[in-house]
């Protein structure tokens, strides 16, 4: 075999050891990340508007800054507390997998406390976002109200179609498919 050959495949095998490496060094990057504790998260740490898009986008006052931030403040501590306990409890449904018999009763409670956890979650983050809306003004209402909509729903994700009931063919809906003819 010619020494050029040799230098190409030995090029070759350098690039897919290190892309290997990279990736797994990676993956054990971000699983270690996940073990850490949730506080290492960024939820302890302090927002400020000062130097957010969201100050440029909305044009955002000195006044308006402080109040947000201090909405955020109160938020975040009451925050820490449930994904705290969130967290904890889907640790322990996790643990439940690795049983050789998992008690299907405690998977169950562990689940609707998990589902009334973040249903807590969810009032909280929509008391946070009231309380931001009240700070701002009627015209900045409106544009946070459309980053926040874009923000769930990013060009290119629409919602999902609503479910067919069973039996419900599609001529049924009152709303033919695009195409449909119906049967002739």
């Amino acid at each position: 075999m010619s020494k050029r050959a040799l230098i190409i495949i030995l090029v070759i095998s350098v690039a897919i050891n290190l892309a290997a490496i990279l990736t797994f060094g990676y993956h054990w990057w971000e699983a270690r990340s996940y073990r850490r504790e949730i506080t290492s998260r960024g939820i302890d740490r302090r927002r400020d508007l000062r130097g957010s898009l969201l100050r440029h986008r909305l044009n955002l006052t000195e006044e308006q800054i402080d109040a947000i931030n201090a909405v955020h403040e109160e938020m975040r501590s009451k925050m820490l507390s449930l994904r705290g306990k969130l967290f904890t409890k889907r640790e322990e449904l996790i643990a439940l997998l690795g049983e050789t018999e998992p008690n299907k009763a405690r998977a169950d409670s562990l689940i609707k406390e998990i589902a009334s956890l973040q249903a807590e979650v969810e009032a909280r983050v929509f008391e946070n976002l009231y309380q931001m809306r009240d700070i701002l003004t009627p015209e900045q209402q409106k544009q946070f109200l459309q980053l926040y909509e874009r923000r769930l729903h990013p060009e290119g994700m629409r919602p999902p179609p609503p479910e067919e009931l069973p039996g419900q063919r599609m001529q049924d809906r009152g709303r033919p498919e695009r195409g449909y003819r119906g049967n002739r």
